[in-house]
């Protein structure tokens, strides 16, 4: 029953449509002549499907036309299988249901127009592929932030050591807006998933811990709290956006492996504000030593230098 069932699938897959009016469904059993189907046919095609294992498209043009023509596609659309390693702007199918990436092993990135999909019930994802293809993407970006950081510091005269200091802070701040971005993605397209915050995390565990012009990654973000703390600094921000930043950078430090090293530099820093009257908000301080040390009061050290700090506020 069921071999009769497949020949009978793939008879009418193997039909020309040429000449019919309108195609709601499209099963196409071959990824050749891709280039050749008639779209003017498929404006109400709601479902393509490619439904042999192993098969799927590989044609770009034919991809970029379904994305034009076939608008009211909303029950499926099967890209498993496929040879792309991007995708285009996907937004325009807003009424698209179901999606299918299956085994496409090329694919290194989504388009950001994927959080369009409102009524995407179900990302029929290899989540397991695209969780690893999500941990290269965001560690290979996140190497070219720290390179680009390490070329602009090398590229600076010696004696302009505030040039370099500058670099330094741009790069912070770099590096937090992409964190902002990547954890949208995450949040939104991937409906908070355990999988891409794991992958999220370790790709940021990777970068995050790369020193640039022989500063180490906890001295930077320690001299970036100082940078925005102190009376004078370069960061003129409102009360509400320093308590944002803060607890930016307080994410950024559960990537930090040497928190010890972060904790270190931070009391040298605070420590000269509070001696020669540099800190520009004690409530300020107190925050973010209560967000600094919640998720890392378990270790003795920790405990210990946040019960000293809160003492010299």
């Amino acid at each position: 029953m069921h071999d009769s069932v497949h020949d009978l699938a793939m008879y009418v897959a193997s039909v020309d449509f040429r000449g019919t009016s309108y195609v709601r469904h499209l099963s196409l059993t071959e990824n050749t002549g891709l280039d050749e189907i008639p779209f003017s046919q498929l404006v109400f095609t709601k479902s393509i499907l490619f439904p042999i294992v192993g098969v799927g498209s590989n044609s770009t043009t034919f991809l970029n036309r379904c994305m034009s023509a076939c608008k009211h596609l909303r029950v499926f659309f099967d890209l498993s299988y496929s040879a792309y390693e991007t995708l285009p702007a996907i937004g325009k199918l807003v009424l698209l249901k179901y999606l299918s990436l299956e085994n496409s092993k090329k694919i290194k990135r989504l388009p950001d127009s994927i959080c369009n999909f409102l009524r995407l019930k179900k990302n029929v994802i290899s989540l397991q592929h695209l969780e690893i293809t999500t941990k290269q993407h965001v560690t290979t970006e996140g190497m070219a932030l720290v390179k680009h950081a390490e070329d602009a510091a090398s590229n600076k005269k010696a004696d302009k050591k505030d040039i370099v200091s500058t670099q330094d802070k741009v790069f912070v701040r770099k590096v937090i807006e992409f964190h902002d971005k990547y954890l949208a993605y995450v949040n939104s397209c991937f409906q908070n998933h355990t999988l891409f915050h794991k992958a999220l995390k370790e790709a940021f565990k990777v970068f995050c811990n790369k020193g640039v012009a022989g500063n180490s990654s906890a001295e930077l973000l320690a001299t970036f709290c100082d940078n925005i703390l102190k009376k004078g600094g370069s960061e003129k921000l409102s009360d509400e956006t320093i308590e944002e930043t803060l607890e930016k950078v307080v994410k950024l430090l559960a990537y930090i492996s040497d928190k010890d090293l972060f904790a270190e530099f931070y009391r040298k820093n605070l420590a000269r504000r509070l001696l020669f009257d540099k800190s520009a908000d004690d409530n300020h301080e107190r925050s973010i030593l209560t967000k600094i040390f919640a998720g890392e009061g378990d270790t003795i050290y920790a405990a210990a230098l946040q019960m000293e700090l809160l003492h010299c506020i």
